[in-house]
């Protein structure tokens, strides 16, 4: 299975009860699902999505078999103009899915969130250093065979499309375009609300809050057709 790609979040905000966390990760998984199915051109795929209490933290993940993948990008005409439009599905899918994660609460707390482009955004900088001069076809090649790993030699036809498209890659000096913007796919993104001024008012100190258990949901769905599946844990 590749990693094709997901998003970490953290939500400053704690102290939700076990079930609202539960109803919350699994509302926010077929949310994500929905989006997906109508946004990302491949037959199948897996999802997993870990939510842990304390401050939210969330971590989200779409996996593919490489043979499923060589299919996706075969509908798109070139090997590069596939592994393009398939990226910028994924990266659509990890911002809806982090938008959709902070819309429960309210705007003063505090996101944070770090999007991942997985083997498939190493293959898109693998394009990039050929493109730059930086490194060799064969050299890149070799890079494809480690990220891909015993998935390259189930999947032939997969190693060798991309090899003619490395191949055929030009010099970044030649003044091709780029099939891929110069930016990282790996980011991380701050959002926060400026707090309102208002007068400070002294507060009597808080009394200790009893200590309280933390949990971590973990849903996933192995294939876009079977059963989707929750555990949850207590840290």
């Amino acid at each position: 299975m590749i990693d094709l790609g997901g998003v970490d979040f953290v939500i400053n905000i704690s102290g939700i009860p076990r079930d609202e966390l539960e109803a919350y990760s699994t509302r926010l998984l077929d949310d994500w699902e929905a989006y997906i199915g109508k946004t990302l051109s491949l037959s199948d795929y897996s999802l997993a999505l870990d939510i842990e209490e304390g401050s939210i933290k969330g971590m989200a993940r779409i996996g593919v078999g490489l043979s499923v993948l060589y299919i996706g990008i075969g509908n798109y005409g070139s090997f590069i103009s596939g592994v393009k439009t398939i990226y910028g599905q994924i990266s659509s899918a990890t911002e809806f899915l982090s938008s959709r994660a902070s819309a429960p609460f309210p705007s003063e707390n505090k996101l944070k969130v770090k999007r991942n482009g997985g083997s498939l955004g190493q293959l898109k900088k693998l394009f990039i250093k050929v493109q730059r001069g930086k490194i060799t076809a064969d050299q890149a090649m070799v890079e494809a065979e480690k990220l891909f790993g015993e998935d390259a030699k189930s999947t032939p036809g997969f190693m060798g499309s991309l090899k003619d498209s490395i191949n055929d890659t030009k010099l970044f000096g030649q003044q091709i375009p780029l099939p891929f913007p110069l930016v990282d796919f790996e980011q991380e993104v701050f959002v926060v609300e400026e707090p309102s001024k208002r007068q400070s008012v002294p507060r009597p100190p808080k009394p200790e809050a009893p200590i309280s258990h933390q949990f971590r949901i973990e849903i996933w769905r192995e294939s876009k057709n079977e059963k989707r599946k929750v555990r949850v844990m207590e840290l």
